[in-house]
């Protein structure tokens, strides 16, 4: 790549194009060094061409100090003259002047792009070796069906006390940062009420989320411990308490149903409005930034402040996006949490249905014994 670009810059200094002595590759050029190329190549074209629209006048050189104005207007008369002579591609001013930016972003997406397939990747080979330890105890004829939910319950409890101390720890480092980040947001929108505004309900959203999450996991430990009541139970039970328990089933069913729903659309509310924030939130930031990047290039001090700023907005970024990984991983570890219950729960009651039908039968006969004597 470095050798074609070598070969380039020569053929283009044969053709009478000054470039830098410093220059050896296109990663060396900067903004107004590329302008600069670009416009000495299209001089040399329009003077080769017979037609008296694509005669081209740009200036020879581009210097630095040149202002943003002026730039803008040099790039817009580049690409409109690259467009005349038949390019079909995008050719802007930001294209011109912040190519390199772009490139830089399409790596990033890339690289998120293949970080989430290979999380999902790993997610389905967990999932493969979940189902294919399923297969061999379902296969096993050295042990008994009651050997494996004992070791799967086993190592679910390991997990989970492992998933506890996990979450000791990452809120003993969370909440200094959160604290942190919270202080510079409110100090970097200080001067924005609308802003302030925003932040502020996108903070009552979030706690709210938290709320309802900490609100479901209560209610999935009130679920386990009913389901551990409920084996408890004694295996032959009478009829009239199943028809109680199916009774009470049916009669909180649609309250249930009507609570899902409700928390379903709220979740749904909270995530358009929490998107709404996040983009009018990066649509500020890149406002202000690019106020800030103007501002700064004038002052040495206030350049470095503005790499400052920008060197802890993406740490800040890199946060959000473990914060993000670690609550799927959190949701990948329910997920199998409860594919786990479900082979458990498939395994264990089957000697328990067996001696349910049979009592059922029993009482069967007795109550047709009944009606025959009646």
């Amino acid at each position: 790549m470095e050798e074609s670009q070598e070969i380039l810059l020569k053929s283009l200094s044969s053709f009478g194009i000054s470039i830098p002595e410093n220059v050896s590759s296109f990663s060396e050029l900067t903004p107004t060094t590329l302008i600069s190329l670009c416009c000495q190549s299209l001089n040399i074209l329009g003077n080769n061409d017979d037609d008296d629209e694509n005669h081209f006048s740009f200036p020879i050189s581009v210097e630095d100090s040149v202002s943003i104005a002026d730039k803008f207007k040099i790039c817009s008369d580049v690409s409109l003259a690259f467009k005349n002579l038949g390019y079909l591609g995008d050719m802007n001013y930001y294209k011109i002047q912040y190519e390199e930016e772009d490139l830089l972003c399409q790596e990033k997406a890339l690289k998120e792009e293949l970080s989430a397939n290979t999380l999902q990747m790993q997610h389905l080979e967990e999932e493969f070796e979940l189902w294919k330890a399923a297969a061999d105890m379902a296969f096993d004829e050295n042990h008994p069906m009651e050997f494996f939910p004992e070791q799967l319950n086993k190592r679910i409890d390991a997990k989970k006390h492992n998933i506890l101390e996990l979450e000791l720890q990452w809120d003993a480092v969370r909440e200094p940062i959160e604290e942190k980040k919270r202080s510079l947001e409110e100090h970097l929108y200080a001067n924005i009420p609308e802003a302030q505004e925003k932040l502020q309900k996108l903070r009552e959203i979030e706690l709210e989320t938290q709320l309802t999450s900490s609100e479901i996991r209560k209610r999935e430990e009130e679920h386990l411990k009913l389901a551990a009541d409920f084996k408890k139970q004694p295996e032959v039970a009478s009829r009239r308490s199943y028809i109680e328990r199916i009774k009470e089933i049916t009669k909180n069913s649609g309250k249930l149903d009507s609570d899902i729903e409700r928390i379903l659309r709220d979740t749904r509310t909270l995530q358009l409005e929490s998107n709404s924030i996040q983009e009018s939130l990066h649509r500020t930031y890149a406002v202000i930034d690019e106020i800030v990047f103007r501002e700064a290039k004038k002052d040495t001090d206030r350049g470095q402040a503005y790499r400052l700023l920008t060197s802890i907005h993406d740490s800040f970024e890199q946060i959000s996006e473990k914060i993000l990984t670690t609550d799927r991983i959190r949701r990948e570890i329910a997920d199998l949490e409860k594919k786990l219950a479900g082979v458990s729960s498939r395994s264990l009651n089957e000697d328990k249905l067996q001696a349910d039908l049979d009592a059922i039968m029993k009482e069967n006969e007795y109550l047709e014994q009944q009606i025959q004597y009646d």
